[in-house]
């Protein structure tokens, strides 16, 4: 969930803040929106890579107890029959 709404989080924060007219002075966002910058943007950064670092490490955790099937040669001409 956090790989798909973090992303779009962002698009429709940044979209808002430039569409808006923010007034941004020395690389500090100012008003309401340097508040939710500050302390929503970090943490939203976090999840996302938490997120993408579980993925990637369940993709990895299912290699270790695979089928004796996904070891077996698959001879593709049986399944292809005009070679």
């Amino acid at each position: 969930m956090a790989i798909i709404y973090v992303p779009a989080f962002f698009l429709v924060f940044f979209g808002d803040v430039f569409l808006a007219g923010v007034h941004i002075r020395g690389g500090i966002i100012e008003g309401v929106y340097g508040g939710l910058f500050l302390t929503t943007i970090p943490t939203f950064m976090l999840l996302y890579v938490v997120a993408r670092v579980v993925l990637l490490v369940q993709a990895f955790m299912t290699l270790r107890s695979l089928p004796p099937g996904a070891y077996q040669t698959v001879h593709w001409t049986t399944f292809i029959p005009h070679i």
